[in-house]
């Protein structure tokens, strides 16, 4: 099984800093951009493989090693950490 979602995003704001202080007090739209916290590209997929490796074993060994599953998550994003 293998899922993958796709985000395509901007982020825009006239402070990113909670001590923000503007740059164009006359006119505060000035200072509207793209958000330090911004990322454009977010991909993440998703999986789940099943070993087949002593799977249809019927002793010990197929008992305990048969039936296994490698699963996980993966991010790729752009933008600073």
């Amino acid at each position: 099984m293998f899922q993958v979602a796709y985000t395509f995003s901007k982020s825009l704001t006239d402070g990113s800093d909670w001590n923000y202080l503007p740059v164009y007090s006359l006119d505060p739209k000035k200072d509207r951009g793209p958000a330090d916290a911004s990322r454009t590209h977010i991909m993440v997929a998703s999986y789940v493989l099943p070993i087949p490796i002593f799977r249809n074993r019927n002793t010990l060994v197929g008992k305990l090693l048969g039936g296994w599953q490698l699963s996980g998550v993966t991010t790729f994003q752009s933008g600073r950490p």
